[in-house]
């Protein structure tokens, strides 16, 4: 008996976290205000033909490209703007056609036009709506022009080619007060052709064709009967059966009026989690997604229960629910809008979560490895071993506080398997070997003898092809065999020695000689002269840094990676290739690295996972969006199992994966790309001028520059997608953007040949050949059209003609100045003879002047006589100078005098002369150096 209730214990615990581990999302996302919102409170979302996301929240309709959100709100002063920001649904007609159910009015956008028109209450026009509080609006599916909309009066028949709207009122339960909750939705059924529509005093139905209401209700003596009579939520699915979600319960109606109900807390049907505001059918058509006031629930179809939503803690009021054309699930509440993505992971990811499954003792991975029974071991940073099972999701604890599982440390450095499958485990205080039989651990010294000291901290054990256990720890180098062990440590007197005691990374290549990784150095060592090369970033183009891990490919190349880069060694030519995150590596920090069977290698990084082509070096990158535990990994957290399967553990977790699964998995959704924004700049500023569906667009010449953005409508990671474009009469090639989503040309030449043409990929390069694409046409400067070059043509003949006629003009007046000039030409030689003359006796004169100057002044010699030490320096400018100078003695004293006088030439030399004469007549008259430049001024 005791066995049988153990044995139900263990089914009810594998059916349990089976389902966890099946439920699990990783990629979740959250967008409020803070993200670009225009208010948190999500009433409603649909995706519409072209891709684009539309919300309606409390304050504003908002549309979203993967990039941004743009806004619609009332405008007072705008009247084709929408008349009210609290929106309550929204329902697409055709592709330039949105309806907008608002608090106040019903609106019609036109894309095309970007224009809103409002239909509201008139109170004297009886074919206007009948009351501003529009709920819902659905198009009739046979009657072309007819619309059915839901108001806070009752249902109103809408016909669009009349602009008449017909109220149909259904009875009102006046003892029922509560108000209506935010859900309205319109269905029409397939099988009757029924308008199906939620109230709170029932489901109601209206057929069509008699113009009458039916209602089921709640009646607590009748088990099949509707749960509650205030309806939240009605939904047909792929199978139409008609869902009804209520204040208390879901509902499945049957073809006989009767319906079934389902409770997530049958314990309390009152409860919130109970409560049913939305319903909408998953992409597989196996669950419904049920949003209650307390969170998401997952409802399988089949099963006829709820069931585990995993790892999806959502606990806001649910409001709205789609499901996007590449199965991305978006989530509206009243708190903020909740992106989901339903697909499958390309990482399979395994971490304690917050309901405590499965039970790891800790997040922080330090190191792993998978046993032959397919159990996963778990080497925890600080808080010990786990053993995990990951059929059962049961994990067995060892840890020092365990008794009966006990081991020295809790801290973990080190899980290896050596060739007789004996699996060893290194702590920070020491190293042991694992008995299967027993479940314990013995100190690796009593199984491996001639070990004295403790082995611990073990960062790396390598078990070489001639039987040698290499063990790096962080302290020094260890290789055993045959009960001796060696120790290789620094030391800077031999320079054969290893170059560091820090061991990171071990590696037996196919000659057979031992790699090392170190904190300072890669280092080569031979086992048959027992020396070892040294290879760092001194001596070589080595990244500098520790050597984390070692790699060689089936090529024989080895790979080398490094805190600052990933290095390729290659052998035959002794040379190192250094890849970074220049080359597009998403870090360069690598952690470890493993090879597939395609060649490609497989990096864990400080920055997610990289995947790099050894042949074609080309890289993909992969972050948390993709199911990864963290952005950080951690060395030696690294393990390959024998069917292929690739396991990385870092801070929060471990993900597992097959390489060729990866590929298999890959979002297969070809995304519509289109463009968002078109604007250009010219001296006035900067103006957008982009309108939906436009396929030509005019600049002008003084335009300098334009800017077109698009967008890949796929929502998975918009940031990964990738575009391409090509300026037709401009680009010669397409132009490879990555993931660049916007266009940039200056200074287009004027003409009309220009062929804007773009296309998408998604997030993992599948890509949509069908372009967008539109026509530009830069119009020249207005003197540059054919009406100019016509009136260009005239004016040419005009100006030829002129030049022509001014021309002869011209050559009869240079004949009368030829006969002028002849004329002039001998009175101008008659006046050249006079002027000879003149000028014959002016420099007489001139010269005569100048012999009678040169009489006046001092000689040299007087000079000597009076002043023994002097000399003369005389350098007029003329020949003849205003300028001279004087000297004298009278009684003991002498008298000198440098003069500049007024006047040049001739005038100027008869001032000299009488000032020369005034000096002496003035010196001998008076005897007063005092008086004697006022009596020189005066006389002057």
């Amino acid at each position: 008996m005791k066995n049988y209730f153990k044995f139900l214990i263990f089914i009810n615990f594998f059916t349990f976290f089976g389902e966890e581990i099946f439920s699990q999302y990783t990629n979740i996302e959250k967008f409020t205000i803070e993200n670009g919102l225009s208010q948190n409170s999500i009433n409603c979302i649909i995706q519409d033909k072209k891709g684009f996301l539309w919300i309606g929240t409390e304050d504003g309709l908002n549309r979203y490209d993967g990039y941004k959100f743009k806004y619609y709100r009332h405008n007072a002063s705008d009247e084709n703007s929408i008349s009210s920001n609290f929106i309550h649904s929204i329902y697409e007609e055709n592709e330039n056609i949105l309806w907008i159910c608002t608090e106040y009015g019903l609106n019609k956008y036109n894309r095309k036009e970007d224009k809103f028109t409002r239909f509201v209450n008139l109170k004297n026009h009886e074919n206007s709506i009948h009351h501003n509080n529009v709920f819902y609006i659905y198009k009739d599916k046979k009657e072309e022009n007819i619309f059915w909309v839901k108001t806070f009066l009752g249902l109103e028949k809408f016909d669009l080619k009349k602009k008449q709207f017909t109220l149909f009122e259904p009875e009102k339960d006046i003892f029922t007060t509560e108000v209506d909750y935010n859900n309205f939705s319109i269905i029409e059924d397939t099988k009757q052709g029924f308008l199906w529509f939620a109230t709170k005093y029932g489901l109601t139905f209206f057929n069509k064709n008699y113009g009458q209401f039916k209602r089921f209700t709640n009646y607590r003596l009748f088990s099949k009967s509707i749960s509650s009579n205030h309806i939240r939520a009605i939904y047909e699915d792929c199978d139409t059966n008609l869902w009804i979600g209520t204040e208390s319960g879901l509902n499945l109606k049957s073809d006989r009026n009767t319906f079934k109900s389902y409770f997530f807390d049958k314990e309390n049907l009152k409860s919130a989690e109970n409560t049913v505001n939305v319903i909408f059918e998953s992409h597989n058509k196996k669950e419904l997604w049920v949003g209650t006031d307390v969170g998401l629930k997952l409802f399988d179809k089949e099963k006829r229960k709820f069931i585990s939503t995993g790892n999806l803690n959502i606990n806001d009021r649910i409001l709205t629910i789609i499901e996007d054309k590449s199965n991305i699930l978006w989530v509206g509440t009243n708190n903020c809008l909740y992106k989901i993505d339903t697909k499958k992971s390309k990482f399979i990811l395994y971490r304690k979560e917050k309901n405590g499954s499965p039970n790891f003792t800790s997040n922080d991975i330090r190191t792993i490895y998978e046993d032959k029974n397919k159990n996963i071991w778990i080497g925890t940073s600080d808080d010990g071993l786990n053993i995990f099972n990951r059929k059962t999701n049961r994990v067995t604890h060892y840890t020092t506080k365990h008794y009966k599982n006990k081991i020295i440390s809790n801290k973990i450095t080190k899980i290896y398997e050596d060739k007789k499958d004996r699996i060893w485990l290194s702590t920070a205080l020491g190293t042991y070997i694992y008995n299967e039989y027993s479940w314990t651990f013995t100190p690796i010294e009593e199984i491996l003898k001639g070990t004295e000291n403790k082995i611990k901290n073990v960062n790396t054990i390598l078990e070489d092809s001639k039987g040698y256990f290499w063990i790096g720890t962080k302290n020094r180098l260890f290789r055993y065999k045959d009960n001796f062990i060696e120790t290789f440590e620094y030391s800077n007197i031999y320079e054969t020695n290893i170059s560091s005691n820090v061991i990171y990374s071990l590696l037996e290549d196919k000659d057979g000689d031992i790699w090392i990784g170190t904190s300072e150095s890669l280092e080569k060592f031979n086992p048959e002269t027992r020396t070892f090369k040294h290879y760092n970033h001194i001596n070589t183009n080595l990244s500098r840094g520790s050597v984390l891990s070692l790699l060689e490919t089936k090529d024989g190349n080895i790979w080398i990676g490094t805190e600052s880069g990933l290095n390729k060694f290659d052998k035959k030519n002794n040379t190192f290739k250094v890849f970074t995150e220049k080359d597009g590596l998403q870090n360069d920090f690598i952690y470890e690295i493993l090879e597939d069977k395609k060649s490609n290698l497989w990096l864990s990084t400080n920055r997610g996972i990289s995947k790099f082509n050894t042949k074609t070096e080309k890289i993909i990158n992969y972050g948390l969006k993709d199911g990864l535990q963290d952005y950080e990994f951690n060395a030696r957290s690294v393990f390959k199992s024998k069917t292929g399967e690739f396991f990385f553990g870092g801070l929060n977790g471990f993900n597992s994966f097959f390489p060729d699964s990866i590929e298999k998995i890959q979002n297969k959704f070809k995304p519509n790309v289109i463009i968002t924004s078109f604007s250009k700049m010219n001296e006035k500023g900067k103006s957008e001028i982009w309108k939906n569906g436009l396929k030509l667009i005019n600049i002008n010449y003084d335009d300098f520059n334009i800017i077109i953005e698009f967008s890949a409508l796929e929502f998975t990671h918009p940031e990964k997608n990738h575009y391409k474009y090509k300026l037709e009469g401009y680009d010669k090639d397409w132009l490879e953007i990555g993931t660049q989503n916007y266009a940039n040309y200056s200074k287009l030449p004027y003409g009309d040949g220009y062929l804007f043409r773009v296309k998408a990929s998604n997030n993992d390069l599948v890509w949509n050949e069908k372009e967008f694409n539109f026509r530009i046409i830069v119009k020249p400067f207005i003197l540059k059209n054919n009406i100019a070059y016509g009136i260009y043509s005239v004016l040419f003949i005009i100006a030829v003609a002129s030049f022509i006629i001014k021309r002869e003009q011209n050559l009869q007046k240079e004949n009368e100045v030829l006969k002028r000039q002849k004329e002039d030409s001998k009175k101008i030689k008659k006046q050249k003879e006079e002027l000879s003359i003149k000028n014959k006796s002016i420099t007489d004169s001139i010269n005569y002047a100048k012999t009678i100057i040169e009489g006046l002044l001092p000689s040299i010699r007087f000079f000597k006589n009076l002043l023994p030490n002097s000399f003369i320096l005389n350098m007029p400018k003329d020949i003849v100078s205003g300028d001279f100078y004087w000297i004298h003695k009278k009684n003991k004293k002498v008298f000198f005098a440098a003069v500049d006088c007024t006047g040049h030439g001739v005038p100027g030399a008869f001032m000299s002369i009488i000032g020369l004469d005034l000096l002496k007549n003035i010196i001998n008259q008076k005897n007063e150096e005092k008086l004697l430049l006022k009596m020189l001024k005066k006389k002057t």
